[in-house]
């Protein structure tokens, strides 16, 4: 995970790029984490949650679900906490549709 976040040249981006796969990481422990040359795929055994984080030269995208419908760029401090906000969110909510019914 550490290698593909050398691709960001902002040194304060790249430890944010850092930060965010593990705090995000650290919400389940069934995470299966693949790390390929160009993103980071954080997902979640049975709840259909996932996070793909694409490091890039200045920034990294942030996408939520397969699909990738949505990006959040991250960049800054600002944008980190917004990225991180979302993300909690859906796994949220995807874990409350994973959830058995009592």
């Amino acid at each position: 995970m550490f290698a593909v976040g050398k691709r960001i040249g902002p040194r304060p981006t790249r430890r944010l790029f850092v930060r965010f796969c593990h705090e995000v990481s650290c919400l389940s422990d069934r995470f299966d984490v693949e790390v390929e040359p160009f993103e980071v795929t954080l997902r979640e055994r049975g709840s259909g949650f996932c996070v793909i984080v694409s490091p890039l030269r200045d920034l990294f995208l942030v996408s939520i679900g397969e699909g990738r419908s949505f990006d959040v760029r991250v960049s800054s401090d600002e944008s980190f906490v917004s990225a991180l906000d979302l993300a909690v969110e859906r796994y949220l909510a995807f874990s409350s549709k994973a959830a058995p019914a009592a």
